[in-house]
């Protein structure tokens, strides 16, 4: 239940910047409600907020999956080029190399937009309202610098 009025209090706050959108969740019943996935309507935008977020320091618990090197095949060049700490069977070495040459551009521009922000059940309500301030006040900032929005 705390895990639910946490996402759901920051996912709120969250709501208040129009450009922001959220993860279609198809069983709401069956969420664990440990993350929001969010988006902004272009990966550049996307981007800059990450990386003034990084800049203020409240990075910490966003995640960017698009640039993600262990998340998203965008950056899975450790398997693409079959530089393991172990050796992988032909048959898993035959799959992971059908995946270098496939077309992903409809997931990249998704998940170039997306940002999952990991929710606390430890959080105060203090606590949820001054990241959730934090991170709108960054987000309002780059849309405004980008000439959009709030």
């Amino acid at each position: 239940m705390q895990q639910k009025k946490n996402n759901l209090q920051l996912k709120n706050i969250l709501a208040q910047i129009p450009e922001i959108s959220f993860r279609r969740i198809p069983d709401p019943d069956g969420d664990s409600y440990s993350f929001i996935s969010w988006f902004l309507p272009a990966s550049e935008l996307t981007k800059a907020v990450v990386a003034e977020m990084k800049a203020q320091g409240i990075l910490a618990g966003n995640f960017y999956w698009f640039d993600n090197n262990w998340h998203y095949i965008r950056k899975w060049d450790h398997l693409k080029n079959v530089i393991t700490l172990n050796g992988l069977s032909p048959e898993l070495k035959e799959k992971v190399m059908q995946q270098t040459n496939k077309d992903f551009r409809a997931s990249d521009a998704v998940i170039s937009r997306c940002v999952s922000t990991s929710v606390s059940l430890l959080w105060t309500e203090e606590q949820i309202q001054e990241k959730g301030e934090k991170m709108v006040n960054v987000i309002k900032k780059v849309l405004a610098e980008q000439g959009m929005g709030a």
